[in-house]
């Protein structure tokens, strides 16, 4: 999810019992509310990391495995959920609930049903599988995120309001945080993940307009790192797509690239360069051609004496 994750880890690290509500949104309101802590969420050696992962003290205690999503591999996603819940469950010897939280609509995929099962053809006992709960985002009623915990506040710009109604939903956050009286801390936090999750919907320069009068946002510590991840990420991202483009010009011609000649690809992180790749692409005679010069210096102006 790019630059999104740390924006929403942090988030819940802020104030971890109120995604609790998304999950039992649908459910009767219990009477004592547990106390939620975010635990260990890498289980890399296995399966890379899940997105979040909270520990319910209840009777008894549970943990909520949270996912984020805002891709288009929908349809690869339920299988890593399973393995994660089971790896996370064997580890923590604990139930595990699994939430997935899908950001916006174009991200949905029909692999979201809410289950998952694999099984062997002709082998009816070998059926294994898990059930998990999905949080539609832009299906919210933003009444409802707006009565509810601050927590989960920033996700109403991005529900089920209007273009039009947007800017009033951003006073009535506003008017929320002030009524839930909450730390400077926390609110940046909160303004923070509203800023940058509205660009899943939104244009920078909207976001920024509508929030350009909240209070402490460009201070915020929590702002300054999110940000700053979210532009490293995203120049690798743009580097790797440059990457993908040349050899997506090259390979009908060429031929695959040997292992090699993919490392020496990889190794280049210079944007220009990749850009200049991509602009002889269509004149390399070799793999070696290509990657073996590097780009033409402009040239140098002779000084007048």
């Amino acid at each position: 999810m790019s630059h999104y994750d740390p924006t929403l880890k942090a988030l819940i690290e802020t104030v971890p019992g109120d995604w609790l509500t998304l999950l039992e949104r649908n459910q009767p309101r219990r009477g004592r509310r547990p106390r939620v802590e975010a635990i260990d969420a890498d289980i890399s050696t296995i399966s890379g990391a899940a997105d979040k992962v909270l520990l319910v003290r209840d009777r008894p205690n549970w943990l909520l495995h949270v996912e984020f999503h805002a891709g288009h591999d929908g349809a690869e996603q339920p299988s890593k959920y399973h393995a994660r819940n089971s790896i996370l469950g064997d580890r923590h010897q604990l139930g595990v609930q699994t939430l997935v939280v899908v950001l916006k609509q174009d991200a949905d995929s029909p692999a979201f049903s809410g289950t998952f099962e694999r099984s062997v053809v002709g082998h009816p006992n070998s059926r294994n599988g898990f059930t998990f709960e999905v949080c539609r985002v832009w299906q919210l009623d933003p009444e409802w995120l707006l009565r509810g915990c601050a927590g989960i506040l920033p996700l109403v710009p991005i529900s089920a309001v209007t273009d039009e109604g947007v800017p009033a939903i951003i006073q009535q956050m506003q008017q929320r945080m002030d009524q839930l009286r909450l730390k400077k801390s926390d609110a940046d936090t909160l303004w923070t993940a509203t800023n940058i999750l509205m660009g899943l919907r939104f244009s920078g320069e909207f976001a920024a307009h509508l929030l350009r009068g909240v209070r402490g946002m460009k201070e915020s510590t929590t702002y300054q790192a999110i940000v700053e991840e979210g532009r490293a990420e995203g120049r690798e991202e743009g580097r790797a797509a440059l990457r993908l483009a040349v050899r997506d010009l090259c390979e009908p011609r060429l031929g695959p690239p040997d292992t090699g000649t993919l490392a020496a690809l990889e190794a280049i992180t210079d944007i220009d360069r990749l850009r200049d790749l991509i602009r002889r692409a269509s004149s390399a005679a070799t793999w070696h051609d290509l990657l073996g010069s590097s780009p033409t210096p402009a040239p140098r102006r002779r000084k007048r004496r």
